[in-house]
This record gives C-alpha cells, structure tokens and sequence, in this order.
C-alpha cells in the first residue's frame, strides 16, 4: 500500500462544538499531524470550530450551505425554510467549488448525515467521498430528509464509496439502505487531554451524579429528575444531580418546572452549558446517560476516561460502551423506577464508584482513543484509494 501524503477535505455540519464537530476537529488535528493537507469546510465564520482548527493551525474554507434534514417538531414553517435552503443549496456549493477546484483533494470526507453537500463536490472534485454517519437522524435528532428517507438513502448508496458508522448499533439500523461492502464500523476517539485516573474517591459528603449534553427530550433528562424524587422519597439524602448542557428549544424552562413539581430542588443543580467539562468531572462521581436512543456515547467515553462509571439507557449504542455490573448499570429507557435502583447501588456502596471507574478508565484507554480512530480512518482512505487504482 503506498502511503503517500494525501489531500483531504472535511465538510463540517455545524458551528457550535457539539459532540460529532469535537470529534472532526480532533481527527483534522491528527490527520494533519500524520503528514497530509487537511482543509475543513465550514458554513459559518464566526463559530467555535473555526476558532479550535485555528488554533491547530487547520486551514478553513467558509461558504454557507444548509441541511438536507429538517425537524420534524417546529413546524410546517420551520420545515418550508430548511426545504428552501436545501434547493439553494445547488448555488452554495457551486460557490464553494469555484474557492476549491485547483485543488487535488483526494478525499472528501463529510462530517454529518445531516448534510450531502459532499456528494456533488467529491464527484466535481474526482475524488472519493467518506460520509461520517454519527446520527439516527428522526430516533435521536429528530429530524428527516428533505427529499424522503427512501430517495435519500438511495442516493447516498449509489454515490458514496464508504460510509463509517461510530456504533455497531448504527450500522445495523442502516443495514437495509447501505451495501455491506460500504459500510465500516470505527468508533469515535476521544483525545487524551480527557484521560484522569482516579486514585481513589476522596471522603465526600455526598455522591455527585452528572447528566450532560444537550437539554432536548432525546436525552432523557426528565427521567433522571423523576429517578431523583424517587430517590427522595425511599429516604435517601446524601446525593446530588448535576444537569450540564446547551438549552435547546427552551427545554431547560421545562426541566426546571419539574424540578419545582417534584420538590426536589435542593437535590438538583442547572450549571448550563460547561466549557470545561475536564474539570466538573472530577467534582462529579458517576454519569447519567438517558438518552432514549444514542448512536455511540461521547458522553460515556469521556466520563469513563475520567474514571466515572456510568449508568446508561440499554439502547443504540450504550451496550457497547457499558458492561453492566463492570463499569456502570444499564436500565430500560424511560424507567425512572429502575435508574433510581442503579443510583441507589452507589448510595448504598460507595465503593462500587471506585471500583467501576478503575474499570470503565482502562476501558476507554484501551479502546476509544482519538489517535487509534485517526489511523483507523487513514487506511481507511488509503483502501478506498487503493481500490481506485
């Protein structure tokens, strides 16, 4: 296989550092830091991702363009404005060609499903195109193909050359749309500044349970509050939540009127959206995921690289990343009831953090890192290209 210097362009989806744009900055850092030329699409200036590939000195190309999916919960107005900026699309990416057409890119790799803009430029461009699929789309965003899902997948499998999925889950539900030979499973990475290994759990007042991520229904936030007042209610008192994310939608409004509700304000915390999610970690013991279906877990990854055990929902990819009883619990999605048992097993034995996080840091260390997912998805580009020849 001849390893040679390759040219790469990345199509990023948003500009906000949610979690899949976390992970196109960390693999754009490391792809260029193995030796190729990396360029990063972007459709907005003034956004966090064009200031963290700054900083790595990763070079930008910016031209606004929009979504081939829609949310299906804002309206028929909402849903008329994203079909229109899908159709304009067509003029967006011609002005985004014409900045880029000198340019020999070998790879076109985008970053979302929730864009396709890749699709006409890889074939413009001759080169191959990688679609990074990191969502469900209507099971976890919310959200559907402006086109229909049935033309849409058909589309994509008819172009593509390689489609990677972050979950085993992920590529099974696609299963019936994407060929077996372009489908391929790589986990995401997450970057090592992440890893913390607790020596032990210092003698605190109370255990400290964070949920973070982005304040939306999806993720399941309202359930760890009605776990909380059952928690109350059998007695317990020596505990805390931590609710940590973006506000979307004014769903937080929402969280905190059932907070009132259930009269568990005293238990329950709102820190926002962190920037620093390293450091509220470490003040943190175990970790809630209650999303009711999640494509791979970033969330998960980072708290068992911060020694974390978590406690997360049995569905999408969750089993994959969560061994119950070795480094966290898994419950049923929407089951209050039985996610306040799992919390109560570190009530009752505080131990079980010390012990499952032990377990959950060489877990992640071994297997989630974000230099073993760059070089998976270097030779990834390397067979694809190979083919080519």
């Amino acid at each position: 296989m001849n390893k040679r210097r390759l040219n790469v362009l990345y199509i990023a989806h948003e500009g906000h550092m949610g979690g899949a744009t976390r992970s196109l900055a960390t693999l754009a850092k490391l792809i260029q830091e193995r030796g190729h030329n990396v360029t990063v699409a972007l459709p907005f200036k003034n956004s966090e991702i064009r200031n963290e590939l700054k900083k790595n000195d990763v070079e930008t190309i910016v031209q606004f363009y929009t979504w081939c999916q829609y949310p299906e919960n804002e309206g028929e107005f909402v849903k008329r404005i994203y079909q229109l900026g899908y159709w304009l699309n067509i003029f967006f990416e011609k002005k985004l060609y014409r900045k880029i057409r000198k340019r020999q890119f070998d790879i076109v790799h985008t970053n979302s499903s929730v864009v396709d803009i890749g699709i006409d430029l890889s074939h413009q461009l001759k080169a191959k195109h990688v679609w990074h699929f990191r969502e469900f789309g209507e099971e976890d965003l919310g959200t559907k193909y402006v086109r229909g899902k049935e033309k849409s997948m058909n589309m994509i499998n008819q172009t593509v050359d390689k489609v990677i999925f972050i979950s085993e889950a992920m590529e099974k539900h696609y299963a019936d749309w994407i060929d077996a030979e372009k489908r391929q499973v790589i986990y995401n990475g997450i970057g090592n500044e992440y890893l913390y290994e607790k020596e032990g759990r210092e003698d605190k007042e109370k255990v400290v349970f964070l949920i973070s991520g982005a304040l939306q229904r999806g993720k399941g936030q309202a359930c760890a509050i009605k776990a909380v007042s059952i928690l109350k209610s059998q007695g317990y008192d020596r505990f805390k939540m931590v609710i940590a994310g973006r506000n979307i939608a004014n769903y937080e409004n929402i969280l905190r009127e059932m907070v009132k509700e259930e009269e568990v304000e005293e238990f329950i915390e709102f820190r926002g959206f962190v920037e620093d999610m390293r450091t509220l970690r470490r003040e943190c013991d175990v970790e809630l995921v209650c999303s009711l279906k999640e494509a791979f877990g970033r969330v998960s990854v980072e708290a068992m690289m911060s020694s974390n055990p978590v406690i997360a929902t049995k569905s999408g990819a969750n089993p994959e990343l969560i061994q119950n009883e070795e480094n966290g619990f898994l419950f049923e999605v929407e089951n209050p009831k039985e996610l306040a048992e799992c919390m109560a097993k570190f009530l009752e034995n505080p131990q079980l953090i010390v012990q499952m996080g032990k377990t959950a840091f060489e877990r992640a260390k071994k297997t989630y890192t974000a230099e073993k997912n760059a070089v998976e998805i270097e030779n990834l580009y390397y067979q694809i290209l190979e083919r080519k020849q």
